[in-house]
């Protein structure tokens, strides 16, 4: 119900992903533990969050399981590098 149209730069905190999520009930916690995952940074074993499987830009999940690990990773998008040390 109600609009859905929102503009990040007047709501904060609004998260858009244009990407598949393959998990069946994904909690707002997990997004931390998926950032991490995406980015190939070891999850602490003191966060109660897990990884997401989020789909790559073809829509096919990686096969191992792991978002860091996998080729799809955002860790090795050069976009991604570029904003990092900017």
């Amino acid at each position: 119900s109600g609009d859905h149209c929102i503009d990040p730069k007047l709501v904060p905190g609004v998260l858009f992903c244009n990407r598949r999520i393959g998990d069946e009930n994904p909690r707002l916690m997990d997004i931390s533990a998926t950032a991490l995952d995406l980015f190939g940074v070891p999850i602490p074993s003191n966060m109660d969050a897990r990884p997401l499987r989020v789909a790559d830009a073809n829509g096919t999940y990686p096969s191992n399981g792991s978002n860091g690990k996998s080729s799809t990773s955002l860790a090795s998008s050069p976009s991604i590098k570029g904003a990092a040390t900017a």
